[in-house]
């Protein structure tokens, strides 16, 4: 195994790497022991994130196979079921905030709409998004059994009804998406619409107002979701990049 490969994932130095090939090669006599203890050194390497993506890139024969495969193996990583924990509890409290503070917000009533339905159909979305990852998590690292969550066989020799049930969940889960997309596009326009309202009623303005608790929620939220998006689209560029790099350099050697 070249020392490049644990260099590109683990940026260990190459002697070290070479120093710890041989003993285990050579160690306790070259036993078979000491063989099948090195197969395992191996073979454990390639259950990392970056190893798992780069024997995506191998056995991927279009680029467009890769990016589908390196998708579904990052959607399943600690990172992304982080990012959709945060999330779960943002809309959540987005739906809390809103029931809350039905009433006090006449300055832009669409703002309290926004929270409870864009809230509740987010809070949904994303803890099934959560918890499917989860699961799928659990049955690819041998935790349970299940052979209708086959990610391979669904993608070679799934049969036509379970491609069709696919299929309609795919489809709920865009239509989904793109609902929250465009009520978190029209909660931004919302929210810096009545930039910084007042925050009380008064004999003038009886309905020039906004409850500030729920406005400061509304823009903290917004930034929140904002950096998590961000997190997101550079953490899956920027292993898929990194896992490619890797790959061309195990091709080389």
């Amino acid at each position: 195994m070249p020392c490049s490969w644990y260099c590109c994932i683990y940026r260990c130095c190459c002697c070290q790497c070479k120093s710890n090939a041989d003993g285990l090669e050579n160690g306790a006599g070259g036993n078979k022991s000491s063989g099948r203890q090195w197969d395992n050194y191996i073979d454990s390497r390639y259950d990392t994130l970056t190893g798992s993506l780069i024997v995506a890139w191998e056995e991927s024969e279009t680029c467009f196979e890769y990016i589908h495969r390196s998708l579904h193996i990052l959607s399943i990583s600690i990172p992304i079921i982080l990012v959709e924990t945060m999330m779960v509890l943002i809309f959540g409290l987005m739906f809390v905030f809103g029931f809350k503070y039905s009433n006090e917000c006449p300055k832009q009533q669409l703002l309290i709409i926004y929270h409870l339905i864009g809230g509740g159909v987010g809070f949904f979305f994303w803890l099934w998004l959560m918890l499917r990852a989860l699961r799928r998590r659990r049955l690819e690292s041998g935790l349970e059994d299940d052979d209708d969550i086959d990610y391979d066989a669904h993608v070679a020799d799934s049969s036509g009804g379970q491609r069709l049930k696919d299929n309609g969940i795919w489809f709920m889960e865009l239509l989904a998406f793109i609902f929250i997309v465009i009520a978190f596009s029209m909660g931004n326009y919302w929210t810096w619409s009545i930039f910084w309202p007042a925050k009380d009623m008064t004999e003038t303005q009886p309905i020039d107002w906004c409850n500030h608790s729920l406005y400061i929620f509304s823009l903290v939220s917004l930034g929140v979701i904002y950096v998590l998006v961000l997190f997101v689209i550079l953490f899956t560029l920027s292993f898929i990049i990194f896992a490619r790099y890797c790959a061309r350099i195990l091709i080389q050697e």
